[in-house]
This record gives C-alpha cells, structure tokens and sequence, in this order.
C-alpha cells in the first residue's frame, strides 16, 4: 500500500498518502458495491457493521463498536496490518459518501495491533 500511495500521492507525507489510499474508498468496483449496500443502512448503522465491511478484504480483522451517541461512536479496529491512517480515511470518507455533512475521527487509543478512534459526524 506505501508504495502505490507513494506513487499516487507523491506530494504528501507517507501518512497524508496513505489516508488518501483509504479516501478513495469509492474509486474501486467493491468500494463502490460496499458504499451503494451501506447507503441503505445509514450512517450509523453501517459503522456498527464496519467489522463486517473490512472483513470483506481479510478474515482476521476484528471490530469493537459502542454507540456513544445518535451520531458519535467509538471503533476499536485489531490486529491492523499496514498504515492506521488508511483505516481513519475509510473511517473519515464512507460516512461522508453515505450523507455525513462533517465527519471528525480522532484517534484515542493504540495497544498493540488494536486502535480505537471516536467517531463524530452531522447528518
């Protein structure tokens, strides 16, 4: 992934690239095929399924979820294999093609292979 984010965005800091890479969520046919399913479920409700979505592309991939508020979860994403910000680009631009009009994703805690983010957005 560093290398065609590299490629892609030569422009950026590795970070900024790979962030990118999960951005262009929508640009490939099973990005596409996944927003158009999640579209139907909402915002929310596709968050608490996004273990489920990334597992589309690994098996081992697991995903902790709690609902803080009508719009603000927390995702607990583990064991990541490659760059964590591909994972908040997803986590920033799904919502977003999903109807979000502000999208706010903070990382709040690593251990290990495991990161956990808040989750803020405005429908």
């Amino acid at each position: 992934m560093k290398i065609a984010a590299r490629q892609r965005f030569p422009e950026l800091s590795e970070e900024e690239e790979c962030r990118e890479v999960g951005r262009g969520l929508n640009s490939t046919l099973l990005g596409k095929a996944v927003l158009t399913a999640m579209q139907l479920l909402g915002v929310r409700r596709s968050l608490q399924r996004i273990g489920t979505t990334f597992r589309q592309g690994n098996n081992y991939i697991q995903a902790t979820v709690k609902v803080l508020a009508p719009t603000s979860i927390e995702v607990e994403l583990g064991p990541l294999v490659g760059p964590s910000a591909y994972f908040e680009g997803v986590l920033e631009e799904g919502p977003r093609q999903m109807g979000a009009k502000t999208m706010q994703v903070t990382r709040t805690r690593t251990t290990g292979e495991h990161i956990t983010w808040r989750v803020d957005w405005t429908e």
